[in-house]
């Protein structure tokens, strides 16, 4: 077995309830589900029955962390342990311990899993000089699935940080991931270029984002920070739909 770790990717964890400034957004994994019987797109998802919108309280990605349970390269007497947890991920509002996340994988074909948190602890803002925003650091529960320790990591991924995923507080378990290919210009908020897409999940079954992640060069909205041949410093919004409109809710950029 090998270690197994979420690693929060800095800035995109806020409350929904709090003002345009500060909320993140969540993800499914694309094609995890599907129904027989149902008509399908071209990338193969398929649309389910429609379900009213729920309350989503924050939302975010983070990268997956597992490490392969050899000997440390460094001190060949240290190997890490056998378990699979989740660590450093980041909210701007405490979630009570026994509440649940959903951990959805993105760009692989992995079903979501439900965790608990198990411990949180308040943390400091780096980007707050005057310190006047709360944030807490939130460990959930181990991942016991197999299937998330055997998966290969994506093209441009290492072992060790996979792929990604998107957490959705509280949980919401039918959430899923939307593919790119079936995503359309008009499907998203103004301004945001398909490519710059990190996360559009689908929350009402109806096969249209309505919690979007972007990531793109600070320098570019147009270009997506993900791509590695984008050598550039990388700036991130995150976007909730409600009533057929889209909010900005988050923003982040270096500090």
């Amino acid at each position: 077995m090998r270690k197994l770790f979420l690693l929060s990717l800095a800035t995109l964890f806020l409350s929904c309830s709090q003002p345009t400034s500060q909320q993140p957004k969540l993800t499914n994994q694309a094609g995890s589900e599907t129904n027989s019987g149902v008509p399908s797109t071209e990338t193969g998802q398929s649309a389910r029955p429609p379900v009213p919108l729920p309350e989503v309280k924050a939302f975010a990605v983070v990268s997956i962390w597992r490490a392969s349970g050899k000997p440390d390269q460094r001190d060949p007497g240290i190997t890490p342990p056998l378990e699979v947890r989740t660590e450093n991920i980041r909210m701007d509002l405490e979630p009570a311990v026994g509440e649940k996340v959903t951990v959805i994988p993105l760009g692989v074909n992995l079903a979501p899993v439900e965790l608990k948190v198990i411990k949180t602890k308040k943390a400091q803002n780096e980007c707050d000089d005057k310190k006047t925003k709360n944030q807490w650091d939130v460990e959930l529960e181990t991942i016991d699935r197999k299937e998330f320790l055997d998966a290969a990591p994506l093209s441009n991924r290492s072992t060790e940080f996979p792929f990604d995923v998107c957490i959705v507080y509280p949980s919401v378990g039918f959430a899923r991931a939307l593919e790119k290919g079936g995503i359309t210009n008009a499907m998203l908020a103004k301004g945001v270029s398909i490519n710059t897409v990190t996360a559009a999940i689908d929350l009402t079954n109806d096969l249209q984002p309505d919690l979007l992640i972007i990531r793109y060069c600070c320098d570019d909205a147009t270009k997506p920070a993900d791509d590695p041949a984008n050598d550039c410093y990388q700036c991130g919004k995150a976007f909730k739909r409600s009533n057929d409109a889209w909010s900005l809710v988050d923003t982040s950029a270096p500090c």
